[in-house]
């Protein structure tokens, strides 16, 4: 007896009270947070919720920044939703300008003295549409669609020069230019101006007179933030003197209360809180704020319009590549969710674990930098059934991606505003084994060198299968050099010019190590200048495809693939079809599908060739981990994110090399490996001076196994060059140790950088 009653104590201790607190902010005072006494405010309730406590808003409009005071927990989160689903909750970042504030300026210009104080990221409203703020030439509401000038001839990088520009004060104004080679657009000052001429501060992007963006005769541009530039209806001029907002009204009549401003940043700040649930919510001009800390928190069933603006897109105010929704933290997810219009990403899909699932991206980066609809970093992190379109540069930028997967997506209309892109892309990346699979990629809008999967210079271990591209005119896959441990299997690429160009890199040969292509179409040529890669049952020239995607009966494509282990296992017929869709196997779909939620398998796929180390590059993390120190001293070599580095630098391309000292030795274990079976171990060493190297193998069923010494005697120096060591398994082994040693002891530095271990065949 005594016992159960020490069960029913402990029982009852552990129980967690939790209570339902209602906000209805159209109520007239705000009562005790119940259903008959509702709060005003949802951060009335956001200050004493506690684990398992929810949130029911009544449908209306509300003006704040939610900041929970707790965080919750894993069993017992803490919820914000709607009361139910008939109440539309909008959470606005933007405030009412009071009609009574408006008086007449001109005929048509109207005045309210308001202050407006986000500078560059100012915005303006009317009713629920972002108006523009006042410019010339005029433009439409489609942003990513502007009307531009043309510079005349002796246009000089800081000089302008068109007979077309009105006669206006541009005192304070800035130039938005589209120049050069086109890769980014930016933003300067206009310093000074005279009739058919603009002075500006010479900002551009690039190598001062050399830059690949100056501005010349023939390039484009507009001219913004002037009051005599506001000349139409939707167009709005904050004077920062008298802190005034005028707007142009075409009908001479004072506006109404359908004028807003941008005042808030954020809807919810989720700094540092975890287990935080938003469902259901629309949010107006702010976002969601999270940061490194944050975890857990799922964000289902938003409509985030306008998360975040800039007028301004040069150096000194970033490339906004982390603005809009910034997924910062751990374990977090966006499902089930719209995200449009922003001068940034729709989503910064940042660090571990995170996930944007089935949703809707659009409309995004509208002043042509490097934003996307999700820009790609992180480890683990994973984009799945979801529709990404309408993008300045790029749908998917993935220049940081780690262990990432992208599936199902179907991702379009990239290039709006920029060129020489693919509709994803990214440089410079150690993938970890990032799975890029079962997604459409169309109708790369760029002008000039577009593409539809690019791999820039400088990418690894990364595997592409299952996609179809389209709609690209430049090359369908693009992979410059180097670039190792790519493999790509059983696509369909469509293009004008080429369905697979690899041609170009940075200060290296051409080298595409450890690369495989099978099983794929290629409607046009395949161009490659490296000659270490494995390609085999590709179609080259092929054109014959239903809706740029299926296989007509009798194709040449059919059953003339080969098995790859953990890809195309489940064929029809007597072997694979070469392509991404397997003749009489299932259609899969792509995008998002609010109606019917997908459900989502994230289990990556491990095909036989690919790069079994981890950290390759030693450029994530602790820049060392899972590698382990053995013996002596081993430091990450540091440096700013390289992507033309030369073979006599101590990093290659990325941030991090890894420097071994006198005698010192490296190790990582691998798993997971066949019995009897041949790999290849490779990496690249650098010595200085006398010092020497070597790659090396051991608990792999034989005696240690060690390359040829590396490095150079009497005093020069060996640059960067590739170790190869191939090594058989035992018997009975599945796993050994890979190790990098220095072998001597003297004052000269040694380097190793961009290692692998593969398959190479069954003994």
């Amino acid at each position: 007896m005594k016992n159960l009653i020490i069960l029913i104590f402990f029982f009852l201790v552990k129980i967690t009270y939790t209570t339902d607190y209602y906000v209805d902010g159209n109520t007239a005072n705000s009562g005790n947070g119940s259903k008959n006494s509702p709060f005003k405010t949802i951060q009335e309730a956001a200050d004493i919720m506690k684990p398992g406590d929810v949130c029911f808003i009544k449908g209306g409009i509300y003006s704040e920044i939610i900041v929970p005071a707790n965080s919750g927990t894993k069993s017992n989160p803490i919820v914000f939703r709607p009361l139910s689903k008939n109440d539309k909750v909008i959470i606005t970042g933007l405030d009412e300008v009071p009609s009574n504030l408006w008086k007449k300026d001109s005929k048509n210009i109207f005045k309210a003295k308001i202050d407006m104080n986000l500078n560059h990221e100012n915005q303006v409203f009317i009713n629920d549409k972002m108006m523009i703020e006042a410019r010339w030439p005029n433009t439409g509401e489609d942003l990513l669609n502007p009307t531009l000038d043309v510079m005349d001839a002796n246009t000089t990088p800081v000089n302008i020069l068109d007979s077309r520009l009105p006669d206006y004060d541009y005192t304070g104004a800035h130039v938005w230019i589209h120049a050069g080679a086109h890769w980014r657009n930016w933003t300067t000052k206009v310093i000074d101006f005279g009739k058919g001429s603009l002075e500006i501060e010479n900002i551009a992007p690039g190598k001062g007179s050399t830059s690949w963006h100056v501005t010349k005769e023939g390039e484009e541009f507009f001219v913004f933030g002037c009051k005599d530039a506001l000349d139409t209806d939707k167009e709005w001029f904050y004077d920062t003197k008298d802190q005034s907002l005028y707007i142009y009204r075409s009908n001479g009549k004072t506006p109404n209360s359908s004028i807003y401003v941008k005042k808030r940043m954020n809807a919810f700040d989720l700094k540092d809180k975890g287990f935080i649930h938003v469902k259901n919510i629309e949010i107006r001009g702010a976002t969601i704020n999270m940061n490194t800390e944050s975890s857990h928190i799922e964000m289902d069933g938003l409509r985030v319009y306008y998360p975040y603006h800039s007028s301004q897109a040069n150096t000194y105010f970033g490339q906004q590549i982390n603005k809009g929704i910034p997924i910062m933290g751990k374990h977090c997810v966006l499902r089930n969710s719209e995200v449009a219009y922003t001068s940034g990403c729709g989503v910064a899909l940042y660090g571990e674990k995170n996930q944007v699932i089935n949703s809707y991206i659009h409309d995004t980066d509208y002043i042509g930098t490097y934003a996307s609809c999700v820009q790609l970093r992180g480890s683990n992190n994973v984009i799945s059934h979801s529709t990404l379109r309408r993008s300045g540069r790029t749908v998917i930028d993935y220049a940081g991606m780690h262990k990432a997967l992208i599936q199902y997506c179907d991702m379009s209309e990239s290039g709006m505003l920029t060129s020489d892109l693919g509709l994803t892309y990214g440089n410079v990346i150690e993938g970890g084994n990032s799975e890029v699979r079962y997604n459409w990629l169309h109708d790369n809008l760029d002008e000039n060198l577009d593409m539809g999967l690019y791999y820039d210079h400088g990418t690894q271990n990364i595997i592409s299968h299952h996609n179809v591209v389209w709609g690209v005119g430049f090359g369908a896959l693009h992979i410059n050099h180097y670039a190792y441990y790519h493999l790509i299997y059983n696509n369909t690429f469509s293009a004008e010019q080429h369905g697979f160009e690899s041609a170009w890199g940075n200060k290296y040969p051409p080298d595409l190590h450890g690369c495989r292509f099978f099983n794929n179409i290629f409607s046009a040529s395949a161009s490659i200048t490296a000659d270490n890669y494995e390609w085999g049952n590709n179609l080259i020239g092929y054109k014959d495809l239903i809706d740029h995607k299926y296989l007509p009966e009798n194709s040449a494509a059919i059953d003339k693939g080969i098995v790859l282990a953990d890809i195309n296992e489940d064929f029809e017929g007597k072997a694979p079809d070469i392509g991404a869709y397997e003749t009489n196997g299932p259609k899969w779909k792509v995008g998002h599908d609010f109606d019917n939620p997908p459900k989502v398998d994230t289990t990556r796929s491990k095909p036989l060739h690919r790069n079994r180390l981890e950290n390759t590059a030693f450029e994530h993390g602790d820049h060392l981990s899972p590698w382990f120190i053995v013996t002596g001293e081993a430091t990450p070599e540091l440096g700013s994110k390289k992507q033309i580095t030369p073979d006599t630098a101590n990093l290659r391309m990325g941030v991090s090399s890894m420097q071994l000292g006198p005698n010192a030795e490296i190790a990582q274990v691998v798993k997971g490996l066949t019995p009897n079976t041949w790999y290849e171990f490779a990496g690249f060493l650098k010595t200085e001076n006398n010092e020497r190297a070597e790659l090396g193998v051991r608990d792999h069923g034989e005696m240690e196994t060690l390359s040829p010494s590396f490095g150079k005697h009497r005093g020069i120096p060996q640059n960067w060059a590739r170790s190869i060591l191939n090594f058989k398994t035992g018997p009975s082994s599945t796993s050994t140790t890979v190790f990098i040693r220095r072998t001597t002891d003297g004052e000269g530095r040694v380097f190793a950088d961009d290692c692998g271990l593969i398959f190479l065949k069954y003994d």
